[in-house]
């Protein structure tokens, strides 16, 4: 009886992995990575000169002029990171803005951005004390595992390293990802130093999370993000 079972996972493992893999295949290919790759150039275009975020932040700059009490903080969910990363590099590319502008938090949840825009844009940033401190929410890898994309049979974030993202070796390591995190040497050094916090969440943590799609409407994760920017 147990060698039936068996049997049955690996054959469901096996038929699991060639969904994956088919899957991956099929949004690699140049037609679905191009709609990936106009996301993420539409998220850069916004703070572009003519964009939408220069306006947002002269505005933001009348504001503080008037009320220097007020904090800044940023949150973003999934691409939302990718919008942002754009969004501060125009700032710290604007001496003016720079010089104004401070973030007093930065809580990304789950970010689809790849390590290395995070490294080139939000850590400056945070060396520069434009963000005072930093706030990291991922799935943990079992849980990135165990969800779903619609028919993919892992998270998002594993459909965006897999096949969205191009890279000679696909697997192209993303901020959001648990199993990239102590990976890359400049989130490894901010998340284990006193600038950050980093909590990983699924159905047996503290903290009840267990979807991607689940961050930005988790009761849990919002008052976390409140303790966060209080505390």
């Amino acid at each position: 009886m147990l060698e039936d079972i068996s049997g049955i996972d690996a054959a469901v493992a096996d038929d699991t992995d060639k969904l994956q893999k088919t899957i991956e295949k099929l949004c690699g290919s140049p037609p679905l990575r191009k709609m990936w790759s106009e996301m993420k150039e539409n998220a850069e275009l916004a703070s572009k000169p003519n964009g939408a975020m220069p306006v947002v932040f002269d505005a933001i700059c009348k504001m503080l002029a008037k009320h220097e009490d007020i904090e800044l903080h940023l949150i973003g969910h999934s691409a939302g990171a990718i919008f942002h990363a754009h969004a501060i590099d125009y700032i710290s590319s604007n001496s003016t803005k720079a010089r104004e502008i401070k973030f007093e938090t930065c809580t990304l949840w789950a970010p689809a951005c790849t390590s290395e825009l995070f490294s080139v844009t939000f850590v400056p940033m945070l060396e520069n004390g434009g963000i005072n401190r930093f706030n990291l929410f991922t799935l943990t890898d079992s849980a990135e595992q165990d969800d779903t994309a619609w028919v993919y049979p892992k998270s998002l974030l594993y459909l965006v390293s897999n096949a969205f993202e191009e890279g000679p070796n696909n697997s192209i390591p993303l901020t959001g990802m648990s199993k990239f995190a102590l990976v890359d040497p400049h989130l490894k050094a901010l998340l284990e130093s006193s600038k950050a916090t980093w909590t990983q969440t699924s159905n047996d943590t503290h903290l009840k999370c267990s979807k991607h799609g689940d961050f930005s409407g988790s009761s849990d994760i919002l008052t976390a993000t409140v303790s966060l920017i209080h505390g």
